[in-house]
């Protein structure tokens, strides 16, 4: 007997090289499910099966909105995942075929909560590994689910998941600069995976588009990411800047964390919603980066938090007073924007 026979087939909804998903109706109780299967002849594949397996283990761990929910997992001849039916669109099909370039301000409200749910993946010490617009579902009211944890790893349990084999995949155009060249994969590596993610949504356009699969390794390895108001153009700077800095070639150069890629992009939606417009503006940007700790007390003009990152915009000509606070460092200094200063990046060491 089949360990599926409690399930009523309705339709297919998509397949992949390695399995299919199909839509059943569970017949205990009444509900719908996502059935995520292993093709049968990668059955006897161990590297497949093995990961089928651990994204079993992961999604039983993981507890989050923007996460989608596993009931079961069941084997007979193949392996079966059982998970929440969602209705939605994978977000490479909808800004293909519906929306084009996302606004800013939607495109913000949409990625905060992606990024809220791989803050929570890599607060249980995962990593994702492939981040990508076809791997996150967007439901009718602006909400996401992130599916297709087949690749994510505990860097916890075994610190050798994170090294890229020859058995561990990803999207090229979304990989890492680290994971094209088989370097250790870290929550930098995803920062950068969301970076590319967050510049098509902007863009309306997928990343090295037309190049073969050594010249987007290439381009990863030796060019930066197009300027997302290079491909369209009503991107404001703003934004354009947050992405340039979440795709550094450096991991040291990209946000440390969901949470500082978080409070970047908050900090330009408090000002949209603030002024109604996307139109550019005069206000100049500064970026506080605090080595080798994970917690300070940042404080720009009495607005500041605990972390150790913290940007904030300014009008040219305003004084600016800097505070950062860590056990017995204290540094405070007077900072005066020029008017044609754009960017001021300024770094502590603690050491």
């Amino acid at each position: 007997m089949t360990a599926l026979n409690n399930f009523k087939f309705i339709n297919s909804i998509g397949e992949g090289a390695q399995g299919v998903v199909n839509l059943y109706q569970d017949i205990r109780l009444g509900r719908n499910v996502a059935i995520k299967s292993l093709h049968q002849n990668l059955v006897n594949n161990i590297v497949l099966r093995d990961r089928f397996v651990e994204e079993a283990k992961l999604l039983s761990q993981l507890n989050h909105p923007s996460i989608v929910i596993l009931f079961d997992y069941v084997k007979d001849d193949s392996f079966h995942l059982i998970m929440e039916f969602l209705e939605g669109t994978p977000l490479d099909k909808y800004i293909e075929e519906e929306s084009g370039p996302i606004h800013e301000l939607r495109a913000i409200n949409i990625f905060l909560r992606v990024l809220e749910g791989i803050s929570y993946i890599h607060s249980k010490k995962v990593i994702h590994r492939d981040i990508k617009p076809s791997n996150i579902l967007l439901k009718s009211d602006d909400t996401i689910k992130l599916l297709d944890f087949g690749i994510a790893k505990n860097h916890q349990d075994d610190p050798r998941l994170t090294q890229v084999g020859t058995g561990v995949g990803g999207t090229p155009m979304y990989m890492s600069p680290e994971h094209v060249k088989g370097k250790d994969i870290d929550e930098q590596s995803d920062i950068y995976c969301l970076g590319v993610t967050f510049w098509q949504m902007i863009t309306g356009k997928a990343p090295y588009m037309g190049l073969s699969q050594y010249e987007i390794y290439n381009s990863i390895i030796n060019e930066p990411l197009k300027e997302a108001q290079t491909v369209y153009k009503h991107v404001s700077k703003r934004i354009s800047d947050v992405i340039s800095k979440a795709t550094a070639k450096d991991k040291s150069e990209r946000f440390n964390s969901c949470e500082s890629f978080i409070r970047a992009l908050e900090d330009i939606k408090s000002y949209l919603i603030k002024e109604g417009t996307q139109e550019e503006v005069v206000k100049q940007k500064i970026d506080i980066k605090v080595l080798n700790v994970k917690d300070a007390t940042l404080v720009i003009n009495n607005k500041g938090f605990v972390g150790s990152e913290l940007t904030h915009y300014v009008l040219p000509g305003e004084s600016v007073n800097i505070i950062v606070v860590k056990q017995n460092l204290i540094k405070n200094m007077l900072f005066v924007m020029q008017m044609r200063v754009t960017l001021v990046h300024i770094q502590i060491d603690t050491c």
